[in-house]
């Protein structure tokens, strides 16, 4: 029973590690990401939609003002964990065994030398 609880726990850990990390790299993209959906948005988005945004902001109260910015920081914040979560699972971290990021001897060979 005692090394079923150590494989547990240590299993904990490893998944805690990995969530911690995500999480970190996730926030330290975070302001960028504020800037660049701001951005992008602004530039992709039509006139039109763009001017009922702008006009649903100056009719509505505090209240709908701060949906308006939850749901901005929202929509920020599963833009930036989803670039941040494809990395990861692109990452030998993930398949360590597969060497996702590391080119094999075969894939270096030059086309011309055998």
């Amino acid at each position: 029973m005692r090394g079923i609880n150590i494989k547990a726990i240590h299993k904990f850990m490893n998944i805690s590690r990995v969530l911690i990390g995500l999480i970190n790299e996730t926030l330290r993209y975070f302001p960028l990401g504020l800037v660049t959906i701001f951005v992008v948005l602004f530039y992709f988005i039509p006139d039109g939609v763009l001017g009922d945004i702008i006009h649903e902001w100056q009719k509505t109260d505090v209240s709908g003002k701060i949906y308006i910015v939850r749901l901005w920081l929202k929509a920020t914040l599963v833009c930036v964990f989803a670039p941040v979560f494809l990395k990861y699972l692109c990452s030998d971290a993930f398949m360590p065994k597969k060497c996702v990021n590391k080119n094999s001897n075969e894939t270096n060979k030059q086309s011309g030398g055998r």
